[in-house]
């Protein structure tokens, strides 16, 4: 079950309509309000991180088991995904190379969904964990 101190503008979760959705202020809104609409009642469920939803956030794959995103200069943010494990899970650190192959930061904390991802990276980077655009494709 997902907590309210979990939420933040711009995550995604899965409604009950079983479409993904952004959460938004509106959402903030039906809680606050004497509806008594509930949070079970607008989200159905997490999203679970996946290999996919990594490579829609815009990691690129550096082993079969770990993605990066670079946020800036040399400074990375390095996940360890392994969906053999019980639950996916990311371990973020952070890497530079002032030094060839050396770490600045480690943090270990496990994301099994991805707004959990997307509330450490802004935490970490002060910006948005967002989907890339999907842009068309030409087929010749």
């Amino acid at each position: 079950m997902i907590e309210t101190k979990e939420l933040r503008i711009g995550n995604y979760f899965i409604g009950h309509d079983n479409k993904v959705f952004e959460w938004s202020l509106f959402h903030f809104a039906l809680l606050q309000n004497e509806t008594g609409i509930t949070l079970d009642e607008i989200i159905k469920e997490p999203i679970s991180l996946t290999e996919d939803w990594l490579l829609r956030f815009g990691f690129e794959r550096v082993d079969t088991q770990f993605y990066k995103k670079e946020i800036g200069g040399n400074v990375f943010i390095l996940v360890n995904y392994n969906k053999r494990s019980t639950g996916c899970f990311g371990a973020v650190t952070f890497e530079t190379d002032l030094k060839e192959d050396s770490y600045v930061g480690h943090i270990k904390k496990r994301c099994k969904y991805i707004h959990e991802l997307q509330n450490l990276y802004f935490s970490l980077t002060g910006e948005e964990l967002k989907e890339l655009e999907v842009k068309p494709q030409t087929i010749n």
